[in-house]
């Protein structure tokens, strides 16, 4: 297989993520967790000061109590949880399609590619530039269109499956800041995120075990038919047409699907975008104020300078 090097650099990145990302972000979110869990007590204690509100303080505190258990055991088996579902529907798409693991990988994809490649690469050697130059051209085109297709696809799928590694891994952190009430959103948020780029692979493995089994479908169909592309190019132009359609599922399949998970997208952040959005809109109003100010300050000092400007113009001319 020539293309190995597209599942090594795959594999460069994962362990990467897992053991770069990992140790350092679960003894981070540890120290946030702790951190935020205090913080989170000394605040309730200020408003029982500030309220003399028992009943809420109490409340308040045991929904605390019970959100930080809860996000405390879910953030020290947030990642085998999260993989054994990436592994289960991993593992479902592989046996709905029946295609051998090594297949379904992103230089399993872009070889099945190659294969028609090889064969249009063929028929040119029958179709010269000399003898039928038309014919050469639209295979070398069909060529350069298959070669796209398959390599896209293969990168579309190397590109999320490094998606997923690093939303269960990088999530830790977002984990470690819903400690307190007022950010417990980002826990519900990732795990929805997290279900959203699955439920992506399952249907983008699904949409790819079609395509690789209508490659193949090809490349048998054409593999003795080579010589006789230089009189009947319609079979190029079907596999490049189809080929095309292949990427444009591959492309926009598996988002459609993991678009319908309610608040994948989005939700993660929300405390986040909150805090952004406050601080813009503070910045915003000091803004105007300022600019209020030095609006009032430039028309005063635009009608002293016409004032000077009058009595200048009036002692010129009436000297």
């Amino acid at each position: 297989m020539q293309f190995l090097f597209l599942n090594n650099a795959l594999n460069d990145f994962l362990n990467a993520i897992q053991n770069v990302w990992s140790p350092f972000l679960q003894m981070e979110g540890v120290k946030i967790l702790l951190a935020l869990s205090f913080l989170a007590f000394f605040v309730h204690a200020i408003e029982l000061v500030a309220t003399e509100d028992i009943g809420q303080f109490l409340f308040g505190l045991t929904f605390t109590i019970i959100s930080i258990a809860v996000l405390y055991a879910v953030f020290i088996n947030s990642q085998a949880f999260a993989f054994a579902v990436r592994d289960e529907f991993q593992q479902l798409a592989q046996r709905m399609t029946g295609e051998s693991p090594s297949a379904l990988t992103p230089a399993g994809v872009m070889e099945q590619g190659l294969r028609l490649v090889r064969i249009f690469w063929n028929a040119a050697g029958h179709a010269s530039f000399f003898r039928a130059p038309i014919s050469a051209l639209e295979t070398m085109i069909a060529s350069i269109i298959v070669v796209i297709a398959f390599g896209i696809a293969s990168i579309i799928y190397l590109l999320a499956l490094i998606e997923v590694q690093a939303l269960i891994v990088g999530g830790l952190l977002l984990l470690a800041f819903a400690a307190s009430p007022w950010t417990w959103d980002i826990f519900p948020g990732w795990g929805l995120r997290v279900l959203s780029a699955c439920v992506k692979i399952f249907f983008l493995l699904a949409v790819l075990a079609i395509g690789l089994q209508e490659a193949q479908g090809w490349a048998t169909d054409m593999a003795g038919r080579a010589g006789t592309f230089a009189d009947d190019v319609s079979r190029l132009l079907q596999v490049a047409v189809e080929a095309v359609l292949f990427l444009g599922c591959v492309y926009y399949l598996p988002g459609l699907f993991a678009s319908m998970v309610t608040g994948g997208a989005g939700a993660v952040m929300t405390a986040g975008e909150a805090m952004i959005g406050s601080i813009g809109a503070s910045a915003a109003g000091q803004a105007g104020g300022a600019m209020q100010a030095v609006g009032a300050r430039g028309v005063k000092a635009a009608g002293a300078a016409v004032g000077i400007g009058v009595t200048a113009v009036q002692a010129m001319l009436f000297r």
